[in-house]
């Protein structure tokens, strides 16, 4: 029951997938069918667009270049500088195609595209000048021209789509990637900005950029070692680059993969550590040979590392990275549980800052019940389903929900002891008695079908321990789960009411008297626990504290 929403059913992919047991394969089929998987991503996509939104002034596409530079006069005197006014717009324009007051006259328009509220973009493209300012960055004998031109149309750029598509008409993007070998740091910072802006338009306009070959030279930006303003830029446009449906192709994009991983390594400045973060969360939202290409960088300890900072511009990426990564193949996955990521996503749940922090890890955590037995073991002996337990009885809905498909999973596919084991051990049964009353009948669903496995798993223990007596029965009814099923006959939901059904006249049909030596999950009759391989007693871990 890997949950992506891009993705292909992982039981369909050539990986390694194809030499797992049966039960594997059927598991992943059976899960997550009525899901809508272009809808679930897109709504995590607005969730992470809505928050780093909040973290940048014009946005996570597209910024203006609104700095000012300090002008000096040719003996290094501070220069005074009036500013223009709107209605110079026609003069200045008319200034841009003579020579002697070239660069006065785009200093000017620059000024005026610089301005906070209501920039002229549409008025200064009315003028015809946009074509004109691209053929000035051309203009190698004069650098400052160059950064004035590329300026104004940076800004230009990070207007609408059709503003934007009025400089990528004139021809911008290969003159732009020329700029980017500018022996002058401050074009170069400009092209840069500037090929951000348009690649941050449209999945075409991104393409665009990538296919004039502007991803080898931003790449050398970075191993040059260059100041703070043009590292967060150039990795910025990277982000930009490797983000967008329909995904950028893998040959375009994945040689900036090590790049992006070094970055992640060894900076510090936060602004650079997210957009670096967030450009692998979107490589890894692909298919397996995407995922295959960013573990292969090396980063995945990093991955994790980042999900233990304090600040969310740092975890919520790393965790959606590692929720797209665990759900690629097994392979994929151990490397994420090998990293240590459960105790830490565990912990994540525990003390995230925001929602979307919390129901990511869920589903990071969820995915990695969903694979193979080993890796469901891990889960269990990690003691991360505390967290998960309480989140499914305390937290918002929204986090309720992820936390329910974590325990639907791992009962799916644990077997008859683990399914008991995890009853006894993580208080998982009375939350889960009540995501039956809630008003989404996805998740009723769900939660019947958690029921229902463990009521499985309940009746095959008593029939190879010859017990008789399916304890799980007793237990349900101990938190109101009999009463609860027979109330959702009568659900408006077909589904629902079939499921409750199926699940009373299957293992509830008959009304025997309670056996006095069946008692409520945490122990067994004998006083022991199910431990499938585990030699100790579960016990909360001491990472995990709830208010």
């Amino acid at each position: 029951k890997k949950r992506d929403s891009s993705r292909t059913s992982s039981a369909t992919r050539a990986t390694p997938a194809s030499l797992k047991m049966s039960t594997v394969i059927d598991r992943k089929l059976a899960y997550k069918k009525g899901i809508d998987r272009d809808e679930s991503r897109k709504k995590r996509e607005d969730k992470g667009i809505e928050l780093r939104k909040n973290k940048r002034e014009e946005g996570l596409l597209k910024r203006r270049a609104v700095h000012e530079i300090a002008e000096q006069t040719e003996d290094g005197t501070p220069a005074t500088s009036r500013f223009p006014t709107r209605d110079e717009i026609p003069a200045l324009v008319q200034g841009c195609y003579v020579e002697a007051t070239a660069i006065e006259s785009v200093t000017g328009l620059r000024k005026l595209l610089s301005l906070e509220d209501a920039p002229p973009i549409d008025a200064v493209i009315a003028s015809g000048v946009v074509p004109h300012m691209v053929l000035l960055l051309t203009i190698d004998s004069a650098p400052k021209l160059q950064f004035e031109a590329a300026w104004c149309l940076t800004n230009i750029a990070s207007g609408t789509a059709a503003q934007t598509t009025h400089v990528v008409n004139s021809n911008a993007i290969p003159a732009f990637v020329r700029l980017l070998s500018s022996p002058d740091e401050n074009t170069r910072e400009q092209a840069i900005w500037a090929l951000g802006n348009i690649a941050g338009d449209s999945a075409t306009l991104r393409d665009d950029v990538l296919s004039a070959g502007a991803l080898a030279p931003l790449v050398a930006q970075l191993a040059a070692g260059p100041k703070v303003s043009i590292m967060r830029n150039t990795v910025w446009v990277l982000s930009n680059l490797c983000r967008g449906k329909p995904a950028p192709s893998l040959a375009l994009v994945g040689p900036a993969i090590p790049a992006i991983a070094q970055v992640i390594m060894s900076a510090t400045d936060e602004e650079t550590l997210s957009d670096a973060l967030w450009a692998l969360s979107y490589l890894t939202d692909g298919d397996d040979s995407r995922i295959t290409a960013v573990l292969e960088s090396g980063v995945a300890l990093q991955l994790v590392q980042c999900m233990t900072n304090s600040s969310s511009r740092m975890k919520v990426p790393a965790v959606r990275a590692i929720g797209n990564i665990v759900t690629g193949n097994d392979l994929h996955t151990q490397a994420i549980v090998n990293a240590g990521a459960l105790p830490v996503l565990g912990q994540l749940i525990t003390t995230g800052a925001k929602v979307q922090e919390r129901k990511e890890a869920c589903w990071a955590i969820s995915n990695i019940a969903a694979g193979t037995p080993q890796q469901l073991a891990a889960v269990v002996s990690s003691g991360v389903l505390f967290p998960v337990a309480h989140a499914l009885a305390h937290a918002e809905f929204e986090i309720k929900k992820e936390a329910c498909w974590v325990l639907c999973n791992a009962m799916h596919g644990s077997s008859k002891e683990q399914a008991l084991f995890i009853a006894q051990n993580f208080n998982v049964l009375e939350p889960m008695v009540a995501m039956l009353s809630v008003g989404d009948a996805k998740m009723v669903t769900i939660a019947l079908d958690f029921i229902e496995n463990l009521l499985k798993a309940g009746e095959a223990v008593a029939s190879s321990t010859g017990e008789g007596e399916n304890k799980v029965t007793v237990w349900l009814d101990s938190v109101g789960g009999v009463d609860k099923l027979e109330e959702l006959q009568e659900h408006k939901n077909e589904e629902v009411y079939r499921k409750a059904v199926h699940i009373l006249e299957t293992y509830l049909g008959e009304d025997d008297e309670e056996d006095a030596s069946i008692v409520a999950p945490g122990t067994c009759a004998s006083g022991d626990q199910f431990a499938f391989g585990i030699q100790q007693q579960m016990s909360q871990p001491a990472g995990f504290t709830f208010a």
